[in-house]
């Protein structure tokens, strides 16, 4: 038989376990640092408080777990972008500054009575123009070494204001730039290696 029904009893209690209140502060540090990155500073700050995370949790049975496996997931990410980063800028870096020699070949020509063109080119440093009044169709061929940052550039003004002139780049047997200006127009060429 129960016992009769007593309106000031205490209920039952619960086992009292270790748990400390809310939740643990560096699962949730080991979040924010995976969130924010800080310049992937913060990726290598979510790694570690994650892992001291984990092991207070466990110790303590206290909540925070899962938020210290998201922070460590983020940071783990974080920390894989930015390597991946550092590959792909040295390796640009590195194809800026490697030098390819290629084989060149400039022409200036014209159609419909133009005669003559102001030509004007520059190869690898673009502040050393060479330029000339000439008879066209011009042509100029060389071998030349180019690092990523040289370009080659090529102006073909028409004298006149009939016709048209055209400008045309071709390396090493590709054509990689070409222009039409008609009366006095310019036109202009350009290519740029690591452009393509």
């Amino acid at each position: 038989m129960s016992a009769p029904y007593d309106p000031y009893s205490r209920p039952p209690q619960q086992p009292h376990t270790s748990q400390s209140g809310g939740t643990n502060g560096m699962a949730l540090t080991s979040l924010v640092l995976g969130v924010l990155w800080l310049c992937w500073l913060g990726s290598i700050g979510a790694i570690i408080t994650g892992i001291v995370a984990l092991s207070q949790t466990r110790r303590t049975g206290q909540p925070g777990r899962g938020l210290a496996v998201a922070g460590i997931v983020l940071g783990a990410i974080g920390v894989l972008t930015g390597i991946a980063v550092g590959v792909i800028v040295g390796l640009a870096g590195y194809e800026v500054q490697k030098k390819k020699s290629v084989s060149v070949v400039l022409e200036g020509t014209a159609t419909g009575g133009a005669k003559e063109a102001s030509i004007a080119h520059s190869t690898g440093s673009i502040d050393k123009m060479e330029a000339a009044v000439v008879a066209v169709p011009w042509q100029k061929r060389f071998t030349k070494e180019l690092s990523g940052l040289d370009v080659v550039v090529m102006n073909v003004t028409n004298i006149g204001s009939t016709g048209s002139v055209t400008c045309r780049i071709t390396v090493d047997g590709k054509v990689v730039s070409t222009d039409t200006a008609t009366g006095s127009g310019s036109a202009s060429c350009t290519y740029d290696r690591l452009a393509g």
